[in-house]
């Protein structure tokens, strides 16, 4: 089984900078992404057209995001 991914769903002026900088030290670039905050309808429509197995390799989703994305995650999150 997957190991979960993790969804930082960043508020603005809640410490999500610091945070943020805590998963790059954590985790692979290319195992993170990152939801723009200037395109977020946009971003998200180009995350879901990833195939399974891409998304499935994610381990971090994170930004100014919608609620609904970890149902886009086949590993769960």
């Amino acid at each position: 089984m997957d190991r979960e991914a993790l969804i930082f769903l960043h508020i603005p002026k809640t410490a999500g900078t610091t945070l943020n900088r805590i998963i790059e030290w954590q985790y692979s670039p290319l195992s993170i992404f990152t939801i723009d905050p200037y395109g977020i309808r946009a971003t998200t429509e180009r995350f879901k057209t990833f195939s399974e197995q891409r998304r499935r390799r994610l381990r971090v989703v994170r930004g100014h995001l919608f609620y609904g994305i970890h149902e886009s995650l086949p590993q769960g999150a």
